[in-house]
């Protein structure tokens, strides 16, 4: 089940229309693309960008929700795309217990992994320290 965010107000739309096309600018899109530009530089704020993003979207869930989120409805990928970013912040920062948690998430809500969450799981299991290029995604 895709799950979905309350509307933003307009002039949340309007304020983030300039970054993304029409129609497709919601608050935990935003979160991402602000964490993705400040990963390599801030890590610290792409972490707080990630996790407003999780959260947003966890508040979209359905209560009690403990099915999948399939990466084929776009509308799921934001929030997935968080909780990614969120995990490589995490690992990134030594904070492995949450990091573990994180893409443990990940992996039950798209157990396809589009994202690539089990190429770095065992690295963050085994306390390896992350390193640039640990990410695959370019972040």
């Amino acid at each position: 089940m895709a799950w979905r965010a309350e509307a933003t107000s307009t002039r949340a739309r309007r304020r983030s229309a300039g970054f993304f096309a029409a129609g497709s600018e919601t608050p935990w899109t935003l979160h991402v693309h602000l964490g993705n530009l400040q990963f390599r530089t801030k890590p610290k704020a792409a972490l707080a960008h990630y996790q407003t993003g999780v959260a947003i979207g966890e508040r979209a869930l359905p209560p009690k929700h403990g099915g999948v989120l399939p990466w084929g409805w776009i509308d799921n990928r934001p929030f997935l795309r968080a909780l990614n970013g969120m995990a490589i912040c995490l690992w990134r920062r030594k904070r492995f217990d949450e990091a573990a948690a994180a893409i443990d998430a990940q992996l039950w809500l798209t157990p396809g992994d589009e994202v690539g969450a089990r190429l770095i799981r065992d690295d963050i299991r085994g306390r390896v320290p992350w390193k640039h290029g640990d990410d695959d995604d370019g972040r």
